[in-house]
């Protein structure tokens, strides 16, 4: 579900379900009766990888945030997992020789940072190999794939994704753009054409998801079939951000009223900064999508969110199984590239509001633009406080200064601080 305009309030916070990382981890015999007793047993399923040549610039895998903050036992084993995911391997993947700690954070990264890798399950299993090298397998233990999709659903489903991938880029993105102008391209074509999947979102446990909507909680259904839960629009961010050449991260945490919940860090011009997609996704808009959760910082968006701990908060490498974390979090203390701070209409008083808006109204009138975004960053508002303050302040008057043939003006109050000005001709 898509929030709605200011009356739905937090409601739609519950709507924000998503998959975090404790449910990736099977709950029996993690280290107990494998002892690397299975044969090692590989797929022939050719190797399935997204061609990343869909842009000039992309991302390199090397440099992408979870996989930079592991240690070198760790991308080892990142890097194996890798291979053995693309081919689709059941049976033991050997690994290196490491700790507990070592696998889980490893595979956090993997599936954290390839949004493409649509495919991996949410049931695994790990053991020590009698040289005291560690394994992993994404099977039952007979040979039965707990991947999510069969080899042929993925070769058909990867070349769909590639081919809306590289018409998105083509459809938003130009060299010319700045990083802060791609992001915001993204961020608003995810906004405009993405609807909520409140089935998928609805589903309590993870047999649920995984036989209601498979593809909800991935980029490709969001990115091809245009309905996703929060995970879903999160990847599908980060993915067509790497495609832009913007490094960026997910984030796993829960909502003010303990919804898990899952959202995005963009590395825009040097500095980090939360993006939550869904939440700036309004159900049912009069003017358009919102901005009130692009480029926003840590104290900001811990208003309305719980972000989980740091992995090395988990002292004991047993509880790394079934604790929720993120494995790292950047820190997100700029503004600089706030949507807000970016267009000069953030208001910070009721001294500077008239001022604010008069200049933006002039600023969009030159533009041939007809509505424009405003938040508030010292009050908590509604409809009435909105129609209040353009009654108060001449918003009207202002508006006749730069606009011809004007009828009117109207507003529309979001949660969370931000409202909009809309010229009625």
């Amino acid at each position: 579900m898509k929030k709605t305009v200011f009356a739905a309030s937090f409601a739609v916070i519950v709507i924000a379900v998503c998959l975090i990382v404790s449910f990736f981890f099977m709950r029996d015999g993690l280290f107990g009766a494998q002892n690397g007793t299975y044969n090692e047993v590989s797929s022939n399923s050719p190797s399935v990888y997204f061609d990343y040549s869909v842009s000039n610039n992309s991302v390199d895998k090397t440099a992408y945030y979870n996989y930079q903050n592991l240690t070198d036992t760790q991308k080892n084993m990142y890097d194996k997992m890798y291979e053995a995911v693309s081919v689709m391997q059941v049976g033991n993947i050997e690994l290196c020789k490491g700790e507990k700690r070592d696998i889980a954070l490893a595979l956090y990264a993997l599936k954290y940072d390839n949004p493409h890798l649509f495919w991996i399950g949410y049931e695994y299993a790990v053991g020590e190999t009698a040289d005291e090298k560690m394994f992993i397998r994404f099977d039952d233990g007979k040979g039965e794939s707990k991947y999510l999709f069969t080899h042929n659903e993925r070769v058909e489903m990867m070349n769909k994704l590639q081919n809306e991938v590289k018409n998105i880029l083509n459809e938003c993105i130009t060299d010319e753009m700045s990083d802060y102008e791609k992001e915001l391209a993204i961020h608003d074509w995810l906004c405009n054409n993405v609807e909520y999947d409140k089935i998928a979102g609805e589903s309590a446990t993870k047999d649920e998801r995984i036989n209601e909507n498979k593809s909800a909680w991935t980029a490709y259904g969001a990115i091809v079939e245009k309905s996703a839960v929060c995970e879903g629009y999160s990847k599908a961010f980060q993915l067509l951000m790497y495609c832009a050449g913007i490094n960026c991260n997910v984030v796993c945490g829960e909502t003010s009223d303990g919804a898990a919940h899952m959202w995005n860090t963009a590395l825009i011009e040097g500095d980090w900064y939360n993006v939550d997609v869904l939440w700036d996704d309004v159900e049912n808009p009069q003017y358009g999508i919102t901005h009130s959760f692009f480029n926003v910082t840590t104290d900001f968006i811990k208003k309305t969110h719980t972000v989980f701990s740091n992995s090395d908060k988990i002292k004991n490498d047993d509880d790394i199984f079934s604790a929720e974390y993120n494995l790292k979090i950047p820190e997100c203390n700029s503004d600089k590239m706030n949507f807000y701070v970016v267009n000069n209409t953030l208001i910070k008083s009721d001294e500077e509001y008239k001022s604010v808006v008069e200049n933006a109204l002039k600023t969009a009138s030159i533009n041939g633009v007809d509505t424009v975004e405003f938040f508030y960053d010292y009050k908590e508002i509604n409809e009435n406080i909105v129609s209040y303050d353009i009654k108060t302040n001449g918003v009207f008057s202002i508006a006749k200064k730069y606009y011809k043939d004007i009828k009117g003006v109207r507003c529309e109050a979001n949660s969370h601080g931000s409202f909009k000005i809309n010229i009625s001709r």
